[in-house]
């Protein structure tokens, strides 16, 4: 049962926090602020790296 319950609760605090969003928008706000394109995209693929990594511990 724990594990269905983190199944469930993982995706709705994920949701509920925004960080989805964040990590969606990021390369469109780095080109905005005036990042190049291939540089705001690195960017957003390490952030993403980093943050999937970090959130499993």
């Amino acid at each position: 049962m724990p594990h269905l319950t983190m199944t469930i609760m993982i995706p709705f605090f994920q949701q509920l926090s925004g960080i989805n969003v964040i990590m969606f928008y990021t390369p469109v706000l780095l080109k905005t602020i005036g990042f190049v394109v291939d540089t705001s995209l690195m960017s957003a693929v390490t952030t993403d790296h980093w943050w999937s990594h970090t959130s499993v511990a």
